[in-house]
Order: C-alpha cells, then sequence, then structure tokens
C-alpha cells in the first residue's frame, strides 16, 4: 500500500513540475503595456484615429499620415490586408531590434502585448497609445526577414 502511495505521490509531483521546467526561458515580457516612445492607454482617451494597412509588398500604408506631439493619444485601427502573418510594433530602435532578435529565435510567436499586435491576413485589430517622449517612434513587423524587406515605418515626435 505504501508503494502505490509513493507512486501517486511522485507521478503528482512530476505532473506538477513539468509544466514549469516546459515553459523555458525566452525572455519576452508578456503584456508589456509601455516603451521608452509612450504607453498604452484606454480607447476613450484617444484625440485621432490613423488608420494601418500591412501589405504583402512589406509596407504599412498609413491614413492619415502619422505626426505626432508628446503627449497625443492616438487609436490605430490596424488591418492585415496581406496573405500572411504581419506585426505591427510601436517602439524605438533598440527596443525593435530587441523584438525582432527574440522574434528570429521564436518565429510562430503571436503577440499580443500593450506595444505590439499580430494580425492573421484580413484580420483588424485596434491599438490606443500615448506618445511620450522625444525619441523617434519606430513602426516595425519583425515576423522575420519583414523588416529586412521594409515593413517599417520611422517618425520623429515634434515637441509640443
Amino acid at each position: 500500500m505504501a508503494y502505490k502511495k509513493r507512486c501517486v505521490l511522485m507521478a503528482l509531483v512530476g505532473l506538477w513540475a513539468g509544466p514549469l521546467f516546459a515553459g523555458g526561458d525566452h525572455h519576452h515580457e508578456h503584456g508589456s503595456e509601455s516603451s521608452k516612445v509612450g504607453l498604452t492607454v484606454a480607447d476613450s482617451e484617444a484625440t485621432a484615429t490613423i488608420h494601418v494597412n500591412m501589405m504583402d509588398s512589406m509596407r504599412y500604408e498609413f491614413s492619415p499620415e502619422p505626426n505626432f506631439k508628446s503627449g497625443d493619444v492616438v487609436t490605430f485601427v490596424i488591418t492585415n490586408k496581406g496573405k500572411m502573418l504581419h506585426e505591427f510594433s510601436i517602439g524605438d530602435e533598440k527596443e525593435q531590434i530587441s523584438h525582432r532578435k527574440m522574434m528570429q529565435k521564436m518565429p510562430d510567436m503571436v503577440h499580443e502585448d500593450g506595444n505590439t499586435v499580430s494580425l492573421q491576413p484580413g484580420e483588424s485589430k485596434s491599438l490606443t497609445w500615448k506618445f511620450t517622449g522625444d525619441s523617434e517612434v519606430v513602426f516595425a513587423c519583425n515576423v522575420p526577414g519583414h523588416f529586412e524587406a521594409g515593413m517599417v515605418h520611422r517618425v520623429t515626435l515634434n515637441h509640443k
């Protein structure tokens, strides 16, 4: 009887501990909602809306063209007009490089962080962002190969 209890106990410990080790260490902060160039805020705080189409030509189409000041709150309505997965990520150059390196290691990872959304073909999502600081804002698709093919757009925050 004691042998059976030990076996059951060991099996339960194994079931409990397994997911802890399987999770790995992928250095990615899920749910991160801020960056050096701003942070996510409630949709109700937006003072402007910009539509963004993501194209398989590895370009973003913004309407209207982005022109921001620190403190501006914008809702981006993002639509994947292509036939492949694309990503819309807001950050500074350093943040985008870090994110791109992580994506190269895990190309199948889909993101729904505060500053990044992944969209399947035909899908639309919105992201509301408050711009802060005076850095250059980099919008990028970090799906492997997309940034390198030109799927990036840079905007310098204007002073108020």
